[in-house]
């Protein structure tokens, strides 16, 4: 069982890095694809824009306003509640600690009352 587990824990820490080495390649990927329309754009006339002086903040811009829209769907939307609550959905837990969850939620929605 213990070879097992150590598998399984170095599976999950490959994964987690995949994950995260994924999601910087998507941001790169971003920049690649705006340079490249920009540059098409700028090309045939239809906008006139120095690449080099503003195709950074134009980055950088996309991505904030892609924090901002992540931010938005999980905590204004709330659709990281959703997932949550989708995957207990499909998952079975066991009843205690189904209980223990009730409680847990219950207890944060009192919390939040109170702050608003």
């Amino acid at each position: 069982m213990g070879i097992l587990a150590t598998f399984r824990k170095g599976f999950m820490q490959f994964k987690l890095i995949a994950v995260r080495l994924s999601s910087y390649l998507s941001l790169i990927n971003l920049g690649m694809i705006m340079f490249l329309t920009i540059q098409s754009l700028n090309d045939k006339g239809y906008i006139n824009i120095n690449l080099g002086t503003y195709l950074v903040p134009i980055y950088l811009g996309a991505i904030a306003l892609l924090f901002v829209l992540g931010y938005l769907e999980m905590y204004i939307f709330k659709g990281y509640n959703e997932e949550v609550e989708a995957g207990y959905r499909l998952m079975q837990i066991h009843p205690d600690l189904r209980d223990m969850k009730a409680k847990i939620d219950k207890m944060y929605g009192d919390i939040y009352e109170v702050k608003s």
